[in-house]
């Protein structure tokens, strides 16, 4: 038989397999403690072995169920048991009862003065307050204990802690803060309870919350929370309880108030299975807890309860309730609780593990795991057989399902129930992936001898250098901080302070550290306070050790400030993930966004996607790099370049939704713009033609739909890289998969409002440079606007333009131009600046001088882009031609506008009511020809010479500037020996007329000769 560890309390039994539990009394009302049912040793029970070097057989020092991590030492310290420090030498020590609990340490102040720095200070800026965080901080304090808080909060942070409380909260968080720190517990329960049920912006209930205060209270401290309650908000606790709950949770919260637990589980397990928004779904995890534990006579009050309350007068309602929600191993699990058989619950949970989850796919490592950890020889036998019996062969089963690291590790639990420190690491790093995390909670705290033992015990057994292991698992920060463990725990001052400033040196010194100090220093103070806690450090040592040692005090001294810099190790580098983390989401988004709006309509979407992945990818590795400084470790930089892909491939998705709401947007603008000019119902086509003349003419328009349309990106793609990055850290799932899709949520939301401002700001930014954001459906204006058989005004097409031009700007610029009976205004549609309109009226004015110029155009209009307008051929406009006109109304295209003799040309040409489009400088047969190149003349190519036009009634003449060489041409002969596109030539003859007509020629000029060949 082996010898226990007993509580204060309890009473010695036998753990055997098919014992009948014992009750255990109740006391003071409360719900008892659990008991175990058969294969299950009463909790108090204390196996303690330990491992025997020289014969290599498992032996482990393990006390229960093991949590924190303690290392088999830790473990025997906690049990009383005299283990040398090397741990190469047993004693066996047969531990008998003891009469007394063992002495509490002393209190320390240092973590929840911490916790409540942070949860008021934390964080990137140290803005907002986690008010959980903090009360949790102060509860159950005596009011000795708060007085040491507070001592410790002013030394280490320099603030007073009261008066940052009451800086920090209001309402009903300040009345429970400020309870808590009189250490007046129902006080402070009472005002988390009104908290949950009335706190914040009264919206919604803290269900949770309410009943977590409640739990565990014994009757008197149920009495004090009520009257508390009373007398902070005048209404008793149980008014309020009923106007925020209902149904199965207002039965058990008067279950707890009552004194009553079989009526608070009856309603939590009816809560779980039938309960919810729609009563639809069960929850298992819930069931589960709410039976395990059970002691026979609290399973007969939980059943009576039940029935009573939700029966109707019948008996088995649970266990039929059971069957009706639960099927597999799931219900054999309950079943067994039912039945107070532990053993058989756990042999379930082990198979569901194995066999169950989505359509029976996958297995739960950790479930499987659980099942055997902390659980003596006995226990883990009978689970064993209870599996076998059940379900087939364990061990055969736990071959199939597991992979050989994951095996290993579940066979080593199933034998020993525990695994060593040597072990914890192995199967930490072994396989795919590393857990840091348990490496740092089996290395953290070791003493020296310690260190040696587990470096000697890893390498006896896994036949490499723990050291090695290490080096090759981990990097950067991670790396660091087991080479800092592997040094053992400080045990001089000296050492302490050493530790200190190498955690210290990492963070904050030499070059790669450079960009993160000067981002961390401008937006928080944590930095400054770790300079000042290791300087004072270091300051205390130098003091002391002025006179040649330092005495106690000044030792203890030395090792508490040590240990606050350490601590604001710890506080800065969250500080410093948490700005990595946001500036590495806004440079990703942003990156991706600028790749998204620079090809957007320029590349395949699987090209962008791709584009957009690379440039996230590299843009948050490089920010969050730079940001994390040393830190920075090879897996920090793979997490990073996975977020950013991700955040980047799904800016890409985004896009459809961008486009979509600054489509939206412009042409609800469009619409309302045609509606003031008059068109009350505008067809599609004009629509989008007046939703690109906006975002031509525009830049603030294009400003705020880049801006929209780059949110709406970078809102997706940011939310997705938030929760790939919460979904990448292992800590988001340490609480179950409920707490983790909560974590991954939180994750997207935080990660889509930081992609919405840094993609809004980049596509406002690069809006400028782009006039149609990717929005305007150009192939249904180009075929609306299509010039087709050179005769679109007949079909409205010329008329939708000018209506367009004139709602887009309903201010026109007027000028006055000469005309037959006086000055003659003319509205200038379009022109984008005041040197446009100067040309324009600069042309007006020479209509006069021109043949038939008195017919002056009483509408001018610029088209800001002329690849708007088609030929039959579906091929841009282009040349310095016009758009049309009909004697009145002029269209221009803006590239037309280069020059002012090109203006005047384009105006006098299509004012003459043609139904022709010039393009590129040719004239239709029979028009009048026109010559503007320099006032009414044309200049060819040798400089010496100038044509002029000459009116004559019987026909046009062509020659020099000199009136006595004017003769009329007879002939026809060319003015150079080679015919070139640069020549001019004079042709005469019965039935061609000469015309003056631009050529086309690098040169602008414009020139005379003969008609083109249009």
């Amino acid at each position: 038989m082996v010898s226990s560890l007993n509580g204060p309390s309890s009473t010695r039994r036998t753990t055997d397999a098919n014992a009948t539990p014992t009750s255990r009394p109740k006391t003071n009302g409360a719900a008892p403690a659990a008991s175990p049912g058969p294969g299950t040793p009463a909790a108090p029970d204390r196996l303690v072995r330990a491992r025997t070097a020289s014969t290599g057989a498992r032996n482990f020092v393990s006390s229960g169920p093991v949590e924190g991590g303690l290392s088999p030492a830790e473990l025997a310290r906690a049990n009383g048991v005299n283990i040398s420090s090397d741990l190469r030498t047993v004693r066996t020590t047969a531990v008998g009862e003891r009469s007394a609990a063992p002495k509490a340490p002393p209190y320390d102040p240092g973590s929840d003065a911490k916790e409540l720095y942070e949860s008021m200070h934390g964080g990137m800026f140290g803005a907002g307050t986690d008010e959980d965080r903090l009360l949790g901080a102060l509860k159950g304090k005596t009011p000795e204990q708060i007085k040491a808080l507070e001592a410790e909060y002013k030394d280490h942070y320099g603030r007073d802690l009261r008066a940052d409380i009451d800086d920090e909260l209001g309402g009903s968080d300040l009345t429970q803060a400020k309870a808590l720190l009189k250490g007046d517990q129902a006080a402070g329960d009472a005002a988390n309870l009104y908290r949950a049920m009335k706190g914040g912006l009264g919206l919604g209930t803290d269900e949770a919350q309410i009943f977590s205060t409640l739990e565990g209270k014994s009757p008197a401290e149920v009495d004090a929370i009520k009257k508390a309650y009373q007398a902070q908000t005048g209404e008793s606790l149980d008014a309020h309880l009923k106007e925020e709950l209902s149904g199965a949770e207002l039965d058990r919260a008067r279950g707890l108030t009552e004194g009553d637990p079989a009526k608070a589980t009856a309603a939590r397990l009816n809560e779980a299975m039938k309960g919810g928004l729609t009563g639809a779904g069960t929850d298992e995890d819930e069931v589960f807890k709410s039976l395990e534990g059970k002691t026979a006579e609290e399973r007969e009050a939980i059943f009576a309860a039940y029935d009573a309350q939700y029966g109707g007068g019948k008996t088995g309602v649970l266990q039929s309730h059971i069957q009706e929600e639960l099927s597999g191993a799931e219900l054999d699990r309950a079943n067994a609780l039912l039945e107070g058989n532990t053993a058989a619950a756990e042999a379930a949970k082990i198979e569901h593990a194995a066999n169950g989850g989505f359509l029976g796919m996958g297995t739960d490592e950790d479930a499987i795991n659980s099942a055997f950890e902390g659980k003596s020889a006995e226990e883990r036998q009978a689970i064993e057989a209870a599996y076998n019996d059940k379900y087939g062969d364990l061990r055969a089963e736990l071959k199939d399902e597991l992979g050989e690291h994951d095996l290993g590790k579940a066979t080593a639990l199933l034998e020993n129930g525990r695994l060593t420190d040597a072990e914890q690491i192995y199967y930490a790093s072994a396989g795919l992936g590393t857990d840091e995390d348990k490496i740092h909670k089996t290395l953290e705290g070791k003493s020296k001898a310690e260190i040696a033992q587990l470096r000697e015990d890893y390498q006896r057994q896994f036949g490499t250098r723990l050291d090695d292991t290490l080096t090759g698992e981990l990097s950067g920060r991670d790396l660091f901080d087991a080479q800092m463990s592997m040094k053992g725990a400080p045990e001089t001052a000296k050492e302490a302070l050493d530790q200190a400033n190498e955690r210290y040196a990492y963070e904050r010194k030499g070059p790669w550290n450079a960009v993160s100090n000067t981002v961390m220093d401008a937006f928080t103070d944590k930095g400054e306070l770790l300079d000042r806690n290791n300087a004072r450090a270091n300051a205390a040592y130098a003091s002391g050790m002025e006179k040649g040692f330092l005495n106690t005090s000044e030792q203890e001294r030395v090792r508490k400030l040590s240990g606050f810099s350490n601590m604001d190790v710890q506080t800065y580098r969250e500080a410093k993930d948490s700005m990595a983390d946001t500036a590495g989401t806004v440079a990703a988004t942003a990156a991706s966004v600028a790749v998204v709006v620079g090809t957007a309509g320029t590349a395949a979407p699987a090209v962008v996607a791709l584009m957009a992945g690379a440039a996230g990818a590299t843009a948050r590795v490089t920010t969050s790099g730079l940001i994390s400084g040393q830190g920075y470790s090879a897996g920090d930089a793979l997490k990073d370049a996975g977020v950013g892909a991700v955040d980047g491939a799904f800016t890409v998705v985004g896009a459809g939704a961008g486009n979509a709401a600054a489509k939206g947007l412009v042409n609800g603008m469009a619409r309302n713009t045609l509606s003031r000019a008059g068109v009350k119902t505008a067809t599609r086509e004009l629509t989008e033609l007046t939703s690109k003349e906006l975002l031509e003419r525009s830049v603030v328009k294009r400003v705020v739909l880049g801006s929209v349309q780059g949110a709406t990106d970078g809102a997706v793609g940011g939310a997705a890289g938030g929760a790939a990055m919460a979904g990448f850290d292992d800590k988001t799932w340490d609480q179950g998969l409920g707490q983790g899709l909560e974590r991954v949520a939180t994750g997207a939301a935080m990660g889509a409002g930081l992609g919405a401002g840094a993609g809004g700001l980049i596509g406002g930014g690069l809006s400028p440079l782009r006039k149609d954001l990717g929005i305007i459906d150009e192939d249904l204006v180009m075929r609306r606007f299509d010039m087709g058989d050179n005769h679109w005004q007949t079909v409205g097409r010329y008329d939708d333009m000018l209506t367009v031009n004139r709602a887009v700007e309903p201010k026109p610029r007027v000028v006055k131009v000469a005309g037959p009976s006086g000055p003659q205004p003319v509205k200038i549609y379009g022109a984008a600046n005041a040197a446009e309109a100067g040309r324009i009226e600069r042309a007006l004015g020479r209509m006069s001088e021109l043949p038939g110029g008195r017919n002056i155009p009483t509408e001018v209009h610029v088209r800001s882009h002329i690849g708007d307008i088609t030929d039959a051929a579906r091929k841009p406009v282009g040349g310095i031609g016009g758009l049309g006109g009909d004697g009145q109304r002029v269209m221009i295209a803006r590239n037309s506008l280069g020059s002012d003799d090109a203006v005047a040309h384009v105006i006098h040409h299509e004012r003459s009511g043609t139904t022709s489009t010039t393009t590129s400088g040719g004239s239709p047969r029979g028009e009048a020809p026109t010559c503007l190149a320099r006032e009414t003349r044309c200049r060819p190519t040798r400089p010496r010479t100038r044509w002029r036009t000459s009116r004559r009634p019987t026909g046009w003449w062509c020659g020099t500037s000199t009136a006595s060489s004017r003769t009329r041409i007879a002939t026809c002969r060319a003015t150079s020996a080679r015919r070139s596109s640069s020549s001019w030539r004079r042709c005469t003859g019965p039935t061609r007329a000469p015309v003056c007509a631009p050529l086309r020629l690098a040169t602008s000029k414009a020139r005379c000769g003969r008609p083109s060949a249009r």
